[in-house]
């Protein structure tokens, strides 16, 4: 369209092969009363004008009133590439493509900024020439777009908060239309961020200090390379809760949770308003009987030894299932009848090839997992190896609150990965937002606490359970009715 500036009419810096001359731009006989006053103009002046302006050097800082500091400033392609010879001949810069470049082109742009007396500054020009022309679009460039010290502090606030990077750009630009920030410039800045946090720590030793910080209980296995192949850690909080609701415990493992590949699992207990709370997670190197022993064992040393739990829910993991009979052998092992009904299906449908088949089969190994007392079973079955793990004859004999399936634990993976956003974190970005989303947990299941408290029910029958208000949960109360 006529009048509109289109893609192919931008320049990249390309040389025209004849200066271009903008000094008349910045000449002024205005007096600034600091050195920064002084850089803002220059640089608002090239802003508007698409120059990218920087110090190039400066003596006497922002001076004191004695008419010696100087401060000179140059075109962003000013000086030419010096390349480091160290750096280039290292074995992984050689295996590599490099894909970066330079701005820089002997650019003879010269200003000089000068302390007259008593705290003024004056500008001077002292060559106002480039030797490349000018970009048409300033976004992306990186003298211009740079965030502003309130923008800063917006990006920490909000990046602290976990929130995604897109969100903190698109907050910001919502503040000042003008910003010409990208997102790799966000990234950028959160990469400044973590540095700064991390100092001369690794990613480990900086996980560990977070967890010594918030009086994390924890533990951690290490090769003779001194890298560590398991982590289990647990909040301070959730132990209290474990003390009191120790009763039944469902524990699965997830994936895609970090850049390491190193499975997750996820131990998770219930309060009685029907509230999870996380016990404990443990990265681990393996799915092997050694791997979950080991975070088993770290598990129990949370309990009061007297109070282990009655009831432990899995799938049909066997090196977990074998290493819960090692670790909590007084504990009743049962298996997730989801999971299981969910297998039944799939075989039945693959075996038999008609779904109306299918469906009656389902439908009477339902009626083998309900069976309410041994003798109705055994009427119906004779060949189920693990009966006794979710069959509920022999499940009703235990006290699991209902919890015959491994939901719970797989609510909490989902719950937690919307959390991470991300399935390449390293450990220690990993746990700032596992941390955030126990805190949150904790104050989601006070709440429920509170509800259950200071709530009545609108039940016609209440008024004959009046005793119990405010004593059991509202949860409790509905089952039973």
């Amino acid at each position: 369209m006529d009048g509109e500036k289109d893609f192919s009419d931008v320049y990249f810096g390309l040389n025209s092969g004849s200066p271009v001359n903008v000094g008349h731009l910045f000449e002024t006989d205005k007096s600034f009363c600091s050195r920064r006053d002084l850089q803002i103009f220059v640089r608002n002046v090239g802003q508007k004008n698409n120059i990218g302006i920087v110090v190039t050097a400066s003596r006497g800082g922002d001076g004191k009133g004695l008419g010696d500091a100087v401060v000179y400033f140059g075109c962003e392609r000013s000086l030419s590439y010096r390349r480091n010879k160290e750096k280039d001949n290292t074995s992984e810069v050689k295996n590599k493509k490099r894909s970066s470049g330079t701005k820089r082109c002997n650019c003879p742009f010269r200003l000089k900024g000068k302390e007259i007396s008593a705290g003024e500054w004056r500008l001077f020009v002292i060559d106002g020439n480039h030797n490349h022309d000018f970009p048409i679009y300033n976004v992306g460039r990186s003298i211009m777009s740079r965030l502003s010290e309130d923008e800063k502090l917006k990006a920490k606030e909000m990046t602290q908060a976990h929130v995604p990077p897109s969100q903190i750009l698109i907050s910001i630009k919502n503040e000042n239309k003008e910003n010409l920030t990208t997102m790799k410039q966000v990234y950028n800045y959160r990469q400044t961020l973590r540095k700064e946090e991390m100092g001369d720590r690794s990613v480990t030793q900086q996980l560990l200090s977070y967890l010594n910080k918030e009086s994390y209980f924890f533990s951690y296995r290490a090769s003779p390379t001194d890298v560590v192949t398991d982590l289990f850690f647990a909040n301070k909080k959730a132990v209290q809760l474990l003390h009191q609701f120790y009763y039944v415990l469902i524990m699965d493992c997830t994936y895609k949770t970090n850049k390491y590949k190193m499975p997750l699992l996820q131990i998770v207990g219930c309060v009685p308003t029907g509230k999870n709370f996380v016990v404990g997670l443990a990265f681990l190197q393996d799915e092997k009987k050694d791997s979950f022993e080991w975070a088993l064992q770290c598990t129990k040393a949370l309990f009061d030894q007297n109070h282990l739990p009655e009831v432990i829910v899995t799938d049909r993991e066997y090196a977990l299932m074998n290493a819960i009979d090692g670790v909590f052998p007084s504990s009743y092992h049962m298996l997730c009848t989801r999971h299981i009904a969910k297998n039944v299906e799939s075989r039945a449908k693959v075996g038999t090839r008609s779904e109306i088949f299918a469906r009656g089969f389902v439908g009477r190994w339902n009626q083998i997992v309900h069976a309410e007392t041994e003798v109705d079973y055994e009427e119906k079955n004779t060949w189920l190896i693990h009966a006794k793990k979710f069959v509920h004859a022999y499940t009703n004999k235990v006290l699991h609150f209902g919890n015959r399936t491994t939901n719970r634990v797989e609510s909490a993976h989902n719950a937690l990965k919307r959390f991470l956003k991300t399935s390449t974190g390293s450990l220690d970005t990993i746990w700032s937002r596992v941390h955030s989303f126990l805190e949150l947990q904790e104050n989601e299941i006070k709440a429920s606490f509170v509800r259950s408290t200071n709530k009545d029910l609108h039940i016609s029958v209440l008024h004959l359970l009046t005793g119990l208000t405010g004593k059991i949960s509202h949860v409790a109360i509905k089952k039973d009715l």
